[in-house]
């Protein structure tokens, strides 16, 4: 435990960001599975808007600084190739 008043401090607040982005973080993989789940089913209109809502979280996470910009476009490229890949093969 630290001596000092300021590191004290410093330690909760960094507790607080921690609990946060783990939050934020684990209802971002929720959307994510949630879409692949929904394409799974063949429900392409439910999996476009969850597609929307992931990706929209994706994107708040980098301006949050909850995550690297790289890691966030290769979490969205590979949600959309497989939603891409998932509505061509309904289609046909």
């Amino acid at each position: 435990m630290a001596n000092i008043k300021s590191q004290t401090k410093r330690i909760q607040t960094n507790l607080k960001a921690e609990v946060h982005n783990f939050t934020f973080k684990a209802s971002m993989r929720t959307a994510i599975k949630k879409t692949k789940a929904l394409l799974d089913k063949k429900d392409l209109n439910g999996a476009k808007l969850a597609l929307n809502l992931a990706v929209k979280l994706i994107d708040k996470s980098v301006a949050h600084g909850i995550q690297k910009s790289q890691t966030a476009a290769r979490q969205k490229s590979r949600l959309m190739n497989y939603f891409n890949l998932q509505s061509k093969t309904l289609s046909q």
